[in-house]
């Protein structure tokens, strides 16, 4: 099943493309490479999510924010190249998690992320990834998450 099949399957609709919040663009092509800038997440509303997981929000909340993440980056991806069904292969993606100083599960927060890319695209969402944790963030953001994608 193609990935925008498997959304409306999913009842999921993507929200609007996060808009920079400095001197940049989304999302570069190059070749058969996309480059998706570092973004966060946002509520339906169009709301960021904000704080630091393990203080201002739970694990739980964490998922959710990394999953919310995962939404935008689909609308990034979605709004440069006109459809998901031309996405061949995620190749690496870098999920960081705004944390309070003692929290550790980042890579378990992140899994929010790649467990949505996953249902959509199957084991071509499986990629090379790292998690790290950042003690700030801009705009006191959740979650930032880059990502490149292979595409035809």
């Amino acid at each position: 099943m193609s990935p925008e099949l498997r959304l409306r399957e999913m009842g999921i609709v993507l929200p609007e493309s996060p808009k920079p919040v400095g001197r940049y663009i989304q999302a570069v092509q190059i070749g058969s490479l996309l480059h998706i800038a570092g973004h966060g997440p946002s509520r339906i509303t169009g709301e960021p999510v904000t704080g630091k997981i393990g203080a201002d929000l739970s694990f739980a909340q964490g998922v959710v924010a990394a999953r919310l993440t995962g939404l935008n980056t689909l609308a990034i991806v979605r709004d440069h190249i006109g459809s998901l069904d031309r996405v061949v292969r995620f190749v690496k993606m870098i999920g960081r998690v705004h944390a309070a100083p003692d929290f550790t599960r980042h890579a378990e927060i992140i899994d929010g992320y790649t467990e949505l890319m996953i249902s959509i695209f199957g084991d071509v969402a499986l990629c090379a990834r790292a998690a790290p944790g950042m003690g700030s963030a801009p705009n006191g953001v959740a979650i930032i998450a880059d990502a490149l994608i292979e595409v035809r």
